[in-house]
This record gives structure tokens, C-alpha cells and sequence, in this order.
């Protein structure tokens, strides 16, 4: 008897309980990744301007990267730097301007693009 279970394929060994939480975790990690990545897909498609109560308003990618801390600094396509008074100058390819913070908002003070 001995003998024949040496010769005995050995069954595999059940794996250990997992954590359900662990589990869980993962698959929130997972969603919530895929929602953000959806989401800057989906704002990317947004113009970064918009005409709003008789005011040119900075939107989407532009309106972030203007609210970000002043300095010089590239965010996105966008480069942005202070321009003094609350206001600051981006450029992205070949538009350029600048856009003052006013209540809360990004008002476009002039813009202007370069002809190729």
C-alpha cells in the first residue's frame, strides 16, 4: 500500500483562502484607473475655450493648467506663465494669449494665432 501511493500522482494542493477585500480592492483600483483615463479622454475632446455671458472663459485642459501654481511650466499642451495682476500667458502650438482669474474664472483677455 505504502508503495502504490509513493506512485501516486500527488494531488495539487488547494490554494489558500484569499481575502475577499483584497480582491475587492483590486478590482476598485482597476475601475477607478479606467474612470480617470475616461475622463481625461472625454475632457480632451472639450474645447478649451467657451463663450459664457458675453465672455471668452477658459475650459478643460487650459482652464487647469491655468489654475495650477504661477511659475513657468508646461501642463498638457498648454505652457503657461504669470503675467502679473491675476493674470497669466499660455501658449499651445500656435495660439497664444493671455487669461486673467476674475471671480473665480479664467477670462481671455486676447488670443491670437500664428499663421503657418
Amino acid at each position: 500500500m505504502d508503495n502504490a501511493r509513493s506512485h501516486a500522482p500527488a494531488l495539487l494542493e488547494q490554494p489558500s483562502a484569499r481575502t475577499p477585500w483584497i480582491e475587492l480592492a483590486v478590482i476598485l483600483a482597476i475601475f477607478a484607473l479606467a474612470s480617470v483615463q475616461g475622463y481625461r479622454m472625454l475632457r480632451a475632446s472639450e474645447a478649451p475655450v467657451a463663450y459664457e455671458g458675453g465672455h471668452l472663459i477658459a475650459t478643460g485642459d487650459l482652464a487647469d493648467a491655468l489654475y495650477e501654481p504661477a511659475g513657468t511650466r508646461q501642463m498638457g499642451a498648454f505652457v503657461v506663465a504669470d503675467a502679473g495682476d491675476g493674470c497669466r500667458k499660455f501658449t499651445s502650438g500656435n495660439v497664444s494669449g493671455v487669461a486673467c482669474n476674475r471671480r473665480g474664472e479664467w477670462r481671455i483677455r486676447e488670443m491670437r494665432q500664428e499663421l503657418r
